[in-house]
């Protein structure tokens, strides 16, 4: 399908009735390098910091940086105090931990998305 791809794309789908993504997308963009950032707005936009909802783990801007994935965010990852910089290091130095911290929260952003959508779509 290819459809998930950026958190920006599921929105964009849900608006338009669609309930079904790709189920392979979170894991695979998380073992790239990729990890989703961004929340779901009470008027069904999608913002972000970073373009596409999308950091790129392994660019030099988050070697130093010792704050969560998402702030806020009550995966694993986040939750245990996996900070951006750490992350960064495992990525670069092919660490095995990182794949799964990584799919761990790209996995459940896309799930609390869904919950999200779902949620404002009942109170319409």
């Amino acid at each position: 399908m290819g459809l998930g791809r950026d958190p920006e794309d599921v929105v964009t789908a849900i608006k338009l009735g669609a309930d079904i993504f790709d189920c392979v997308v979170p894991t695979r963009m998380a073992r790239n390098g990729t990890l989703y950032s961004g929340k779901l707005t009470s008027s069904f936009k999608f913002k972000s910091k970073f373009k596409k909802g999308r950091l790129n783990i392994g660019n030099k801007s988050f070697k130093k940086d010792f704050k969560a994935i998402e702030k806020n965010c009550d995966c694993y990852t986040c939750k245990t105090g996996f900070n951006r910089a750490y992350l960064h290091h495992l990525y670069k130095t092919k660490e095995l931990l990182y794949y799964r911290l990584a799919s761990i929260h790209n996995l459940k952003f896309m799930i609390k998305l869904c919950e999200e959508a779902r949620s404002l779509i009942l109170k319409i």
